[in-house]
């Protein structure tokens, strides 16, 4: 049977917090720990016309059977969110798949140590809880047969925990400069989609994603042409950016945040809430219109104002928080300046959601530089212990 938008419940009411008294340390906490998902439209195309049926034609024929679903977008575009969203939203719908001893969706950050097929095997099954006996592998080379035997105990691990997606994450970790045998890193990848090697009916779809980076996975080998169904999640468009403003907004009003933050205002002539244009512009700029980086500067702002005794964000809130960094737990209204120690041969970032954090810099000093401009509350010292300047 074909689900209809109308099936779907888009935000069940599990997924929400409910009201909280609004005592600060207690707010802060929920603040903290709060990790909600905030419906735009190409995520709903998303889940309703890829994922949702993705995962209820696993186990039919159909047209994706054997493809690689590649989701692909810029830092911070709120792929991650999607994803997990996603498989909350559909654990939700499918209860009755979960039980204790199936796994219907697994999702796995890959990491930039997978060198070969084997390491990408071995990779597999320990995050699937079924690790290799080091025995069984050394019989296994012996008859040269690991490769071929690691695939099929991937697929019989699968099979056997009913697994319709399994979603691969920060796949553009597999493009650092020493994965040699990245071809086949992916030849052991198109091996796994392949129906031959699978005994049953039921067939896991693979769902790759990474940065926009990660897109030139699809030129490493020809194999990969026309196997993959590519999505790219794009940054929000300036006429979309005002609702998801307003969704976020009424979310931490509903957690408890005072309502007179300066985000909206009551139009006098209609006694309306209108969005403040100005600042959303603003926030527009910051974000780039990024869904992932803009939850994260509100977020940010909202703490700010906690710890320094306001009940809402004012502009300066925002104007201090550093794009693509965490934010940073401060006890009322001081900053605790953190110490770095660097390296001379240092050229990447220490700060995980900065785009300099996976993206090294040609030179040392563009580093330094990098970090007096946008993270100037990080100390920076040599390994001497003095402070550099």
């Amino acid at each position: 049977m074909k689900m209809t938008k109308k099936e779907i419940t888009i935000e069940p009411d599990h997924l929400k917090l409910g009201r909280v008294d609004p005592d600060k340390q207690e707010l802060i906490n929920n603040v903290n720990s709060r990790c909600p998902f905030y419906m735009y439209s190409q995520a709903e195309s998303i889940i309703q016309s890829e994922m949702f049926p993705l995962f209820r034609d696993a186990i039919t024929n159909n047209t994706f059977r054997g493809k690689i679903h590649f989701l692909y977008g810029d830092y911070n575009t709120g792929k991650s969110y999607l994803l997990q969203y996603v498989t909350e939203l559909i654990r939700y719908h499918n209860k009755v798949l979960w039980k204790p001893s199936h796994r219907p969706i697994q999702i796995m950050d890959l990491r930039d140590d997978i060198n070969t097929a084997k390491q990408f095997y071995l990779y597999l099954l320990n995050q699937l809880n079924d690790p290799m006996d080091p025995n069984r592998l050394k019989k296994w080379k012996l008859t040269n047969t690991i490769e071929i035997n690691l695939r099929d105990r991937v697929i019989k691990t699968l099979e056997r925990l009913r697994t319709r997606i399994l979603i691969l994450d920060e796949c553009q970790r597999l493009l650092k400069a020493k994965n040699q045998d990245i071809p086949n890193i992916f030849e052991a990848l198109k091996d796994l989609t392949n129906k031959k090697y699978w005994r049953g009916d039921l067939r896991t779809q693979f769902v790759i994603c990474g940065t926009d980076e990660a897109y030139n996975i699809l030129s490493v080998e020809n194999w990969i042409q026309g196997r993959t169904y590519t999505i790219r999640l794009e940054e929000l468009t300036r006429l979309e950016y005002p609702k998801f403003l307003l969704k976020i907004y009424y979310d931490y009003v509903d957690l408890g945040i005072s309502e007179n933050w300066n985000l909206c205002h009551i139009k006098k002539e209609t006694g309306t809430e209108e969005l403040n244009h100005e600042l959303a512009d603003f926030l527009y700029q910051k974000s780039m219109g990024r869904v992932g980086l803009t939850v994260d500067i509100i977020k940010d702002a909202i703490k700010r104002a906690l710890n320094n005794n306001r009940m809402y964000p004012i502009l300066e809130d925002y104007q201090l928080v550093i794009s693509g960094n965490k934010a940073l737990d401060i006890e009322r209204s001081e900053m605790k300046r953190i110490e770095i120690v660097l390296d001379y041969h240092d050229k990447l970032c220490v700060v995980e959601r900065c785009p300099r954090f996976k993206k090294p810099y040609e030179y040392h000093k563009d580093l330094l530089r990098h970090y007096k401009k946008k993270h100037p509350e990080y100390i920076l010292k040599n390994k001497d212990g003095h402070e550099i300047r």
